[in-house]
């Protein structure tokens, strides 16, 4: 398995690609490299929300936050 952080101490996108496809296990086949795509998408959108309306943005994170 992919580290989580890079040595930066960024999360690392590949992990992350991997923990969201784990999670998934059993549902259906998914590929990893459609999940990567698909996060890359997401992450940019988040980050033009981010730019606009953090307090928002933390909102949403708030109520889709678990513990695994």
């Amino acid at each position: 398995m992919t580290d989580k952080f890079n040595q930066d101490g960024s999360i690392n996108e590949n992990w992350l690609a991997e923990e969201i496809t784990s999670r998934e296990e059993g549902l259906k086949e998914v590929d990893i490299a459609q999940v990567k795509e698909c996060l890359k998408v997401t992450l940019d959108i988040l980050a033009e929300i981010r730019e606009s309306n953090i307090i928002n943005l933390n909102a949403l994170i708030e109520k889709h936050g678990k513990i695994v």
